[in-house]
């Protein structure tokens, strides 16, 4: 009846198919899927991803992802659903991070096959191990990121300043030469003049 809806289908058919055994090769998605406690819905975690990301986040970025692991570990039947939520979360990290190919390469050096070890896992419980390991690997290393990014900021925006302080400026007027809100800029200073 709708479009937009063949992905939840073909998503709701994948969980189907993986709950399928010899004994009952036939399920019904709407019965069979309702009793192994719905699916999984990634796409209720995804804006707060991608604003994490966006942000450098580490402290969102750690909550969303053990919301996520939270809400598929313990259940054997979300093989496929877990699968997805890692390798969704995968997709955003190298696409959205800089040097995301670099950072995860780093994060999963132990494992031989690098972060592409997420496609040997065979349970729900292995693909949250995956994301643990992703999870407070790209916080520490968001979080040390923030700290720079924000300095870097503060010493280029004081620097703006100097340059023009024969100019009468207005906090308007400096965070919009830096494409900030003068919330957030001010929030920003008061920060830092605390260090």
């Amino acid at each position: 009846e709708d479009p937009f809806l063949i992905a939840q289908s073909v998503y709701s058919a994948r969980c189907v198919l993986a709950a399928a055994t010899e004994a009952q090769p036939v399920l019904n998605a709407q019965q069979d899927l309702a009793d192994q406690n719905a699916l999984f819905d990634f796409s209720a975690y995804r804006l707060r991803l991608t604003k994490a990301f966006e942000e450098l986040d580490g402290t969102v970025l750690e909550q969303t992802i053990s919301d996520i692991i939270d809400s598929l570990e313990g259940h054997p039947s979300r093989h496929i659903q877990a699968l997805d939520a890692a390798t969704n979360l995968l997709y955003m990290s190298l696409s959205l991070l800089p040097e995301g190919e670099t950072l995860l390469s780093n994060i999963f050096a132990d494992h031989p096959d690098g972060y592409r070890s997420l496609y040997k896992s065979a349970s729900p419980h292995q693909c949250c191990e995956w994301m643990r390991q992703l999870r407070d690997g790209l916080c520490q290393n968001l979080k040390s990121q923030r700290k720079s990014y924000k300095k870097q900021v503060v010493e280029n925006v004081e620097a703006y300043i100097r340059q023009n302080i024969r100019k009468r400026l207005t906090l308007n007027e400096v965070a919009a030469a830096f494409n900030f809100s003068p919330n957030y800029l001010s929030q920003l200073f008061a920060t830092y003049a605390a260090r």
